[in-house]
């Protein structure tokens, strides 16, 4: 009834086996310790984040610390009030925020704000900005920029119209131990003989102590104690007697400058300039002297650029000739005018050295455009030198074959000439030299004291 089970013997063979087995049991290996990753350098996330385009930015300044130092390195280091919808709460805002402030490298300022914020707000931004390189404001303002104490300015542009003799002594006082500044551009200053408008004069306002009244708009802040800024001196006047326009300590670093001829004539001497450009408002007939204007100027000048404002093609083409006697040695030449072509390029030829040549009429745009390169055919006198042969870029317009032949009398006459634009855009480009033959590379390895 009962199966009585006999031993089957397999246990004393696993145990036989059990020292071979055993060395081959799986072992699940123990979890690495977690180690967090080290957060990226904050010049790192700059880095990167300055590719983005500027209005995503803000918003990553919401994830953690580090994002929010690099968006606020890249938001601040470039401010361009032009895109500013609310200038005087930015300046409210900036003057409360010197740990922002000391992050401004440059700084352009299209048009002065409101009349309160001139006088109390900007002064005090511009007193905290101790990195700044970079100043551009609507006019020169003794009262805004006095209290900058940092030299290490590099590149400032004033956008008056007009400089009245105060003024004039005051900005070269101003400039007179700013020792870093490398260019000084005046784009819009003219000389029409007048010194006795004022540069774009303050509206009365009260003492510094009073109280800022900033504009009664609803949600605005409409008090904002502001207290007196540190006390300076009082600005005194220069005279001729008591400065020194040659003054080692006044723009000794300059190398790019661009105002009127008074200008030019007054700061061009003994600095160490490269590029100057000269804006020309005063025909000759009513006391231009293109002659006395271009002697100013150092002999390290290669780069000379002319914008005429309606004096007429007698006066352009004069000066074009004085320039091309007093400055031989120019490399790059541009001219905005409304002469024609014809007039300027018959010039032209004298200045042996010249590379570049740049055209334009008032108004044009400066920037380079997108264009396509194509090789044009020259007249048939041009295709008998080498110099001859062209490449043309084009934006849009057709390549005529006066410009052609243009091209092709440059190109003999300046053998430095690379490169000529036309006022209608069209790109002159001399091509490269072909590499050498075999033949030619033989020859020269046979003639080498080597071979």
């Amino acid at each position: 009834m009962y199966d009585i089970r006999r031993p089957s013997g397999l246990g004393p063979s696993i145990e036989e086996h059990a020292s071979i087995v055993h060395p081959y049991r799986v072992q699940v290996p123990s979890l690495p310790t977690y180690r967090p990753t080290s957060p990226l350098p904050v010049e790192i996330l700059t880095a990167i984040l300055s590719h983005l385009p500027r209005l995503l930015v803000p918003a990553l300044a919401l994830l953690p610390r580090d994002f929010l130092c690099a968006a606020q390195t890249i938001l601040y280091s470039d401010l361009d009030m032009r895109n500013s919808r609310h200038g005087d709460a930015l300046w409210v805002f900036l003057v409360t925020r010197r740990d922002l402030t000391s992050l401004t490298h440059t700084l352009r300022v299209p048009a002065w704000p409101s009349p309160q914020a001139r006088m109390y707000l900007i002064p005090r931004v511009l007193a905290r900005m101790d990195n700044l390189r970079s100043l551009t404001l609507p006019s020169f303002d003794i009262h805004v920029v006095r209290h900058h104490s940092a030299f290490g300015l590099r590149h400032v542009e004033f956008g008056d119209t007009r400089l009245s003799g105060q003024a004039e002594a005051e900005l070269l006082t101003w400039l007179d131990g700013q020792t870093n500044i490398v260019s000084l551009h005046f784009p819009s200053l003219l000389d029409d003989g007048d010194d006795s408008s004022p540069s774009t004069p303050l509206p009365a306002t009260p003492t510094r102590s009073r109280l800022l009244s900033a504009p009664t708009t609803p949600g605005r802040l409409s008090l904002f104690p502001m207290p007196p800024l540190s006390p300076l001196p009082p600005t005194p006047t220069p005279t001729q007697e008591s400065f020194t326009h040659t003054a080692a300590t006044l723009l000794p670093n300059l190398t790019a400058l661009h105002g009127p001829p008074h200008l030019i004539i007054l700061l061009a001497p003994s600095r160490p300039l490269i590029d100057v450009s000269i804006t020309i408002s005063m025909p000759i007939y009513a006391g231009f002297r293109p002659t006395t204007t271009l002697e100013s100027l150092p002999p390290s000048v290669r780069r000379l650029k002319f914008v005429f404002k309606s004096v007429g093609k007698r006066t352009e083409e004069k000066t074009l000739h004085s320039a091309a006697v007093v400055c031989p040695h120019i490399e790059e030449l541009e001219i905005e005018g409304e002469a024609s072509e014809d007039r300027w390029c018959s010039v032209v030829p004298q200045f042996k050295s010249l590379r570049v040549l740049i055209m334009q009429k008032p108004g044009t745009k400066t920037e380079k455009q997108q264009s396509l390169d194509g090789r044009f055919p020259l007249p048939k006198r041009a295709r008998m030198r080498s110099t001859s042969s062209c490449i043309i870029s084009q934006s849009g317009h057709s390549m005529v074959l006066s410009e052609k032949a243009r091209a092709a009398r440059l190109a003999t006459a300046c053998p430095a000439l690379v490169r000529v634009v036309f006022p209608n855009g069209v790109e002159w480009r001399r091509p490269p030299p072909p590499p050498p033959s075999r033949s030619q590379i033989a020859v020269l390895s046979a003639s080498s004291p080597d071979g």
